[in-house]
């Protein structure tokens, strides 16, 4: 969202995303100060107290941080840095290092949001393989991503998609495919194995978002125009006046892929152009 604004040049849509960030923040538990991972919006009480670190509560964590580098907010690295700290304290188990040392293998586990104590464990392998690789070079990570591909296309490719698994154990397939396959999934392959792709010898330059979209860190991000119009929070848009996109055509709304000055469009209007 915050994004979306310095695109736009109109606040509106960061200043909603912020009273969120920070609406949360207010009923993190009184005792561990952790979050849940389901609230009620309408009475802001927790229906879900799992707190860990995996999905519904992933993003929150991250975007702290990636705020913080996109924006340069010292409000959004302090939230991050206690957060984090809290995270360390109820949710690191194991041994203080990885091949060294006595008792379990260090890892995060999810716990409960009110006491600290473990609720279950959870990872997303192919996310943190792109990491992998990324900070230690090992092969590890690429056998990794070469069988989770092989399975991926013996178990849940179909006529028309990739579906999801509904179970591990009989691997009988769901009529669906998650959006996130696209963005995510078959993404982090493609970067994993494609070792000499621009991203991946940029990687100072850009930022993943938790949906693994791609967006640049540009300094023109950090000083967003309306600043030097009012220093007031503003819940209203400041381009209500524009005209909007001209409608796509039919043919085009519902064909793939994206013609190549379609896509140029894109990359042109968040800067990727200039690297």
């Amino acid at each position: 969202m915050g994004i979306l604004s310095r695109l736009l040049n109109d606040p509106v849509y960061e200043n909603y995303a912020r009273r969120a960030n920070k609406a949360l923040w207010s009923v993190r538990d009184k005792n561990t100060g952790l979050l849940g991972n389901v609230i009620n919006a309408a009475s802001g009480q927790w229906i879900g107290k799992l707190s860990g670190l995996g999905a519904g509560l992933d993003s929150f964590y991250e975007y702290l941080i990636k705020a913080f580098i996109l924006f340069g907010d010292n409000e959004d690295y302090a939230m991050f840095d206690e957060m984090y700290k809290t995270i360390k304290l109820y949710m690191r188990r194991g041994r203080a290092q990885c091949n060294h040392g006595e008792g379990g293998h260090p890892l995060f586990v999810n716990v409960d949001m009110s006491t600290g104590e473990l609720y279950s464990t959870w990872i997303d392998s192919l996310q943190a393989s792109f990491a992998g690789i990324q900070a230690t070079k090992s092969p590890f990570y690429l056998h990794v991503g070469q069988e989770i591909l092989s399975n991926l296309n013996q178990f849940t490719k179909t006529g028309c998609g990739y579906a999801t698994v509904h179970s591990v154990q009989d691997m009988s397939l769901e009529d669906r495919m998650e959006s996130f396959f696209l963005s995510e999934t078959t993404k982090y392959l493609y970067l994993l194995f494609d070792t000499d792709n621009h991203i991946n010898t940029h990687m100072d330059r850009y930022l993943f978002t938790t949906e693994g979209h791609v967006i640049p860190i540009m300094s023109q991000f950090r000083e967003p125009p309306w600043l030097s119009i009012s220093t007031s929070p503003s819940f209203s848009s400041m381009n209500i006046s524009q005209p909007s996109c001209e409608a796509v055509d039919g043919d085009l709304r519902y064909t793939l892929p994206l013609k190549s000055k379609y896509l140029a469009q894109i990359s042109s209007s968040i800067g990727l152009e200039s690297y």
